[in-house]
């Protein structure tokens, strides 16, 4: 099949006109009728528009020993949303293997932070007015320096770590439990 012959056919089976074709290429409706009749060949700068006009290839457009019309193959979009869900699930996979150490973390957060808070309280608190200035059954010592206020936020911190070394251990094992078994 001659290059004509094939202009022709996928011109057609496209579904575009002679006019169409020109208008989309930016030549003349009398370019393309020559191509279709033989008389004439396009430009080699017109080759490749022409062939993704067609939905074919140059290879094909140019060999006339070719007889079946090769398709060019659409462009794949990028898959950046199948990446992003891949991620997201090897990130869930993660945290099925491993998240049972976030709770170990937060224990283990708890557990530095009761140290320094009994530590201030206990040792360092004679600067402050703690416990260390006090002496046995004396009460003045408690209302100097911070008083009432020091102790009542030591005692919240000391519960709220209590609470995260407790927590995070039950998260470790619950997390262990359920998704190491």
């Amino acid at each position: 099949m001659t290059l004509s012959e094939k202009l022709q056919n996928l011109r057609k089976a496209a579904g575009l006109s002679q006019e169409a074709l020109a208008e989309q290429l930016g030549v003349t409706r009398q370019a393309v009728s020559k191509w279709e009749t033989g008389e004439g060949k396009p430009d080699i700068d017109n080759l490749l528009p022409l062939a993704k006009l067609l939905h074919t290839t140059v290879d094909y457009l140019l060999d006339d020993a070719a007889d079946a019309p090769r398709t060019e193959e659409p462009p794949t979009p990028p898959q950046t949303e199948s990446v992003g869900h891949e991620l997201w699930e090897q990130l869930k996979a993660f945290g099925r293997r491993w998240g049972w150490l976030g709770g170990y973390a937060i224990a283990i957060i708890g557990a530095v932070r009761l140290v320094t808070t009994l530590m201030v309280l206990f040792a360092g608190g004679s600067m402050l007015g703690g416990m260390g200035s006090m002496t046995h059954g004396d009460l003045a010592g408690m209302v100097t320096g911070f008083g009432l206020a020091y102790y009542a936020v030591a005692i919240i911190q000391i519960l709220i770590y209590l609470a995260m070394i407790v927590g995070g251990l039950w998260l470790a094992k619950w997390l262990k439990r359920k998704y190491n078994s």
